[in-house]
Parts: structure tokens; C-alpha cells; sequence
């Protein structure tokens, strides 16, 4: 099996607990090595050996669910959550982050509050956002939300090789507000880039016309009822406008279905 080292973010939470279920599930598919993470807000900051304990206990319970899976707790005073994560990423070489949403709760449902919605879009890895409603039963299918770029295929590569990995059926979702003469030829080049890096069969595209790009998403994925949605991050180009802090927020914050976003400079 594959390896995977996952840092999960966690404030000790209801949803935060759930993330970290969902994620020791991965143990049925990848070899997984496990870090805990835990940033002290300002009032906390004066009882370090009480969120310090309260790490150990979600150690603990990682080790009873998994005995095998080594497991690293880092507790940080940091006033900068997102330096410290990248720094995290870059000197442990993580591959996933994994936090907790509530869902359809409003807007104060996520593991750091607000800082959700930067640390999907700034992370220096793919970000595992897991609404508390969620549960891993499974992936079977995978709706993959792109702008069908060349820019974007190495996170593609990740993600056709969790579609091998959990057999699950993939669909490319391209919606745009141009006609479809205008994107014909542009869908028909990805869909060769994609022949050209694997013969999976599982593949499915599909795009659509619209002036409402966030509805047209939410319509589709509550149609689709995937088990992850996919979105993938692009720098310099509509990707920023379509999937800012604003919207990629809403759909955590709007949906039972985890998301998994991948950074601007996915390499």
C-alpha cells in the first residue's frame, strides 16, 4: 500500500473528532502515518498543560482506534495559524490536511473559525474539509469541479489515483458562462490530456452553461450525491474568482459532502 502522512487540525471538537475518524479510515487503503495539531488561541495561551493533556487524550484515542499508526502531536503558540501549518508541511512532508466543519450550521462552524476558508486556499497540500454530518462509508464516486486547464493536471493525477485506489467512478465538472461553441474545443483537448495519463475507465465529464457559476455547483453536487468533491486551485485565472474565500467557504459550509481542495501550486 501507499504511504500517506496526514497533519489533522483539531480544537478538540465534536467535528473535529469526526474529522479524525473519517481519516484513520484511510488506514483501509494507505499506510498511514499521523500528526496532530492543536494551535493555542489567546485564551488559552495561559493553560498550555491543559490543551497540552487534552492533545495526549486525542493521541491516545488514535492509538486505541489504530495501534499501529505512529502518531506525532505538535501544540503551537503561534498567533499565525497558516505560517505554522505550511512549516508543518514543508519540514514533515505532509501530504493531506484533514480538519472538521459542522456543516449546515452557519458561519461559526469550522475547527479555526474563519481560518477554514484561508487555510483551503493557501495550504501548501491538499486540505481535507470534513462537515460533522460526514461519514466515511466509503468513496465510490468523486465529483471533480475543474476549469478543464493543463495548469491543473498533476492534482488530477491525485486525484484519478484515489478513484484506482477506492475503484470509484470520477466525473469532471466543467461549468461555464461562455456558449458551447466557445468551449467545445477546450473540453475536447481535456479530455485527450486526460487519455494521455491513464486508461481508467471510470471517467465522466460533464459541462454545462450558466450565469450563476456557485448555484450551478451546488445543483449539481446535491443531484450527483458524490462522496467527495474535488476542487482544484489555479493561480492567475478565473479559478480565483470563482473558488475565492467566499465561495469555497460557502460550500463547506453548505454541504454534508467533504471537500478536498488543492492548493494553487500543487506540484
Amino acid at each position: 500500500m501507499d504511504k500517506l502522512k496526514i497533519l489533522i487540525a483539531t480544537d478538540f471538537s465534536e467535528q473535529a473528532r469526526n474529522a479524525m475518524k473519517f481519516a484513520l479510515k484511510f488506514s483501509d487503503f494507505y499506510i498511514l502515518d499521523i500528526i496532530l495539531f492543536h494551535s493555542l488561541n489567546s485564551t488559552e495561551i495561559n493553560s498550555f498543560e491543559t490543551e497540552t493533556e487534552k492533545l495526549k487524550k486525542e493521541s491516545d484515542y488514535v492509538k486505541r482506534q489504530s495501534p499501529n499508526i505512529p502518531v506525532k502531536t505538535i501544540l503551537a503558540k503561534e498567533d499565525n495559524i497558516l505560517n505554522k501549518i505550511n512549516d508543518i508541511i514543508e519540514t514533515d512532508a505532509v501530504d493531506y490536511i484533514v480538519m472538521g466543519t459542522k456543516g449546515n450550521s452557519g458561519k461559526d462552524s469550522t475547527v479555526f473559525g474563519s481560518y477554514i476558508s484561508d487555510i483551503l486556499i493557501t495550504a501548501n497540500c491538499p486540505v481535507l474539509a470534513i462537515p460533522l454530518t460526514s461519514h466515511n462509508k466509503g468513496i465510490s464516486k468523486i465529483l471533480c469541479l475543474t476549469e478543464m486547464e493543463e495548469s491543473e493536471l498533476k492534482a488530477i493525477e491525485q486525484c484519478l489515483k484515489l478513484s484506482r485506489i477506492h475503484e470509484s467512478e470520477i466525473i469532471f465538472y466543467f461549468v461555464s458562462e461562455y456558449d458551447q461553441g466557445q468551449i467545445k474545443n477546450k473540453v475536447s483537448n481535456f479530455k485527450e490530456q486526460i487519455r494521455t495519463i491513464t486508461s481508467y475507465p471510470q471517467i465522466k465529464f460533464v459541462t454545462e452553461l450558466s450565469g450563476n457559476i456557485l448555484d450551478s455547483i451546488e445543483n449539481y453536487t446535491c443531484n450527483s450525491q458524490p462522496d467527495l468533491v474535488v476542487t482544484l486551485g489555479k493561480e492567475r485565472s478565473l479559478w480565483d474568482r470563482l473558488f475565492s474565500k467566499r465561495i469555497t467557504k460557502n460550500l463547506c459550509l453548505d454541504t454534508t459532502v467533504p471537500i478536498l481542495s488543492f492548493p494553487q501550486r500543487y506540484r
